[in-house]
């Protein structure tokens, strides 16, 4: 609950029911634990992302959401589930960005 309360919350509402939704998803008990809440951004002052390319920043969030997954792309727990995209979409973009499996 505190990484919750003190996350700087860069989107809106919906940034924070797709960390739920994704948080129930990872998560095989009733509870939710620290490691299911996938925060994308560190708390507190930001980075400036003024010198990196949207290309860039989706590479980025791409290969920390493969890293998480240990390389599952597809599958209930993998990243296009995390990431709200369809498998194949998500292989896609992987390539188009460079980023083998």
């Amino acid at each position: 609950m505190n990484a919750l309360l003190s996350y700087a919350w860069p989107g809106n509402v919906r940034e924070l029911n797709n960390l739920i939704e994704r948080a129930i998803i990872l998560c095989e008990g009733r509870i939710l634990q620290r490691e299911h809440i996938m925060l994308d951004m560190p708390v507190g002052p930001q980075e400036t992302t003024d010198d990196f390319t949207l290309a860039d920043l989706e590479r980025t969030h791409i290969l920390r959401v493969l890293d998480r997954t240990r390389g599952a792309v597809g599958g209930p727990s993998g990243a296009a589930r995390i990431l709200g995209l369809n498998r194949t979409t998500l292989i896609a973009r992987m390539k188009k960005l460079g980023i083998t499996p």
